[in-house]
């Protein structure tokens, strides 16, 4: 599930009370005390935030209405994704830093400080660290970082590759895992991720199906007593299949699949340039569901290199070179109803060799330039209105 328990309970409720208030008047509008909703939508207006707790929980209770009441007939729910237009969703998504991404080797309490220097929302701070930081401190003191600084944990890998252990390796790592998921749930990093390998040398398609769903089915499960979400990332380029004998998942639709063996806590963290690299259309997105998309990356590819030659190691920041429809990529994941982080990965050396603030700092406007599309394509202007004073 996307949503964490009280948000999906929240949105449902807004849903249901604006559905009987079609004019979008704010009267008695029900109330949220849902912290995610105060991380996630505190920047919806340009009224400064209250510091009452009663007003702020008001504030954070009345931004669906006030979106609503703003954007007039376009705040009206989806038909896919059953949540609200695309226009008010621009909100949800938000620009995540991974610093070792973009070349930058930081400690945790380093890293929370460049992404609030440049603007991110969120963090993709790994399991490992957090770990080590709530032995050291407490889960409550590292909570407090991030709150400080206003971010909120974006998306961490899982420390193994299931697929790629053997079975004793896969099973001790297992076991090491609880204390880590514990702590991830301590602290709200509920989103945890790894990428898939696009063949196998000695698997056929059929075969490599259940042996991936033998080793992350669990994993999904322990990370499901833990309110995690595990996404898992197809990789797209050719490059990369023509290395082994049998292809495996390699799309939107095939990973669903996977994932939906899995369980019911799995989904995909879906990359442009892997989707591009596949062969990916503004098609692929139909049908899907906020629950099955557990995060972002969001790249270009490299200007004159046929997509059956792009290599997995050298991408582009989101938007500098046009490669990638990037629009219709946003727009596909706004129709979803996708609220959660984007982060870049774009294996790009001369971003990586640059001072950490400018490299944090190109990457934010590129992540932003492009959740910005949505709001120009889909909305005739920005939402600053708030009726909570």
């Amino acid at each position: 599930m996307l949503f964490d328990g009280a948000l999906q309970t929240n949105i449902e409720l807004f849903e249901k009370y604006l559905s009987g208030n079609p004019t979008g008047e704010l009267k008695n509008p029900p109330r949220c005390t849902c912290s995610k909703v105060s991380r996630d939508f505190d920047q919806i207006c340009d009224k400064p935030r209250p510091t009452s707790p009663r007003q702020r929980r008001t504030c954070d209770a009345l931004y669906l209405s006030c979106a609503r009441t703003a954007a007039g007939p376009l705040a009206k729910p989806n038909p896919q994704s059953g949540l609200f237009h695309s226009s008010i969703l621009f909100f949800m998504m938000y620009a995540s830093l991974n610093p070792g991404l973009i070349g930058i080797k930081t400690e945790l309490a380093d890293s929370l400080a460049l992404a609030q220097r440049h603007g991110y929302r969120g963090l993709d701070a790994q399991i490992e660290p957090l770990h080590t930081a709530v032995i050291q401190t407490s889960a409550a003191a590292v909570r407090d970082q991030f709150a400080q600084h206003g971010l909120t944990p974006g998306v961490w890998n899982l420390p193994f590759k299931p697929y790629a252990q053997t079975t004793a390796k896969w099973r001790d790592a297992l076991a090491k895992l609880p204390p880590l998921l514990a702590t991830a749930q301590s602290v709200g990093a509920t989103r945890a991720g790894m990428w898939l390998s696009p063949g196998s040398y000695d698997r056929n398609y059929e075969q490599n199906f259940a042996f991936h769903v033998e080793r992350f089915q669990p994993i999904a499960g322990l990370m499901a007593d833990h309110g995690i979400q595990l996404g898992l990332e197809f990789i797209g380029p050719e490059t990369m299949l023509r290395l082994f004998k049998f292809p495996f998942v390699r799309s939107i639709a095939q990973t669903r699949e996977l994932t939906r063996a899995i369980g019911p806590n799995c989904g995909q963290i879906i990359d442009s340039y892997n989707w591009y690299c596949a062969g990916g259309t503004r098609a692929d997105f139909e049908g899907l569901s906020s629950r099955e998309v557990v995060g972002i990356h969001l790249n270009d590819a490299p200007a004159g290199i046929p997509v059956s030659a792009q290599f997995d190691g050298v991408r582009r920041l989101p938007g500098t070179t046009g490669v990638i429809d990037l629009l219709g990529f946003m727009q596909g994941l706004a129709n979803a109803g996708y609220t959660g982080p984007i982060t870049a990965e774009p294996y790009d050396a001369e971003l990586s060799a640059l001072p950490a603030d400018e490299s944090a700092a190109r990457t934010f406007r590129a992540l932003q330039s492009a959740i910005n599309s949505i709001q120009s394509a889909t909305q005739p202007g920005p939402l600053t209105t708030c009726a909570a004073t």
